[in-house]
């Protein structure tokens, strides 16, 4: 269970980094598109920087949570409390 849990991290760590490094690079790589901008870093303040983190680790937390034995030993009750405090 442990090792699971280790190599979970490494992956999210990896996964993370990566899709932060993309998206640092993406809005230039489509030419200023809009579609982009929310999700990449449109120039190099905080708050950009701060966008290319949030988005793969959240991407990441979803995936880990549907994966995860938590959902199935807890039920929907959970789930929709995750989606409630992101609402």
């Amino acid at each position: 269970m442990k090792q699971r849990s280790i190599l979970w991290q490494a992956a999210g760590f990896a996964l993370v980094t990566f899709g932060g490094t993309i998206l640092h690079f993406l809005y230039d790589w489509t030419g200023g598109s809009i579609l982009v901008s929310p999700f990449s870093g449109v120039n190099e303040s905080t708050w950009e920087h701060m966008k290319l983190l949030f988005w793969p680790l959240f991407l990441f937390g979803l995936v880990q949570r549907l994966f995860s034995k938590i959902r199935k030993t807890t039920g929907v009750s959970n789930w929709r409390r995750f989606c409630w405090a992101w609402c």
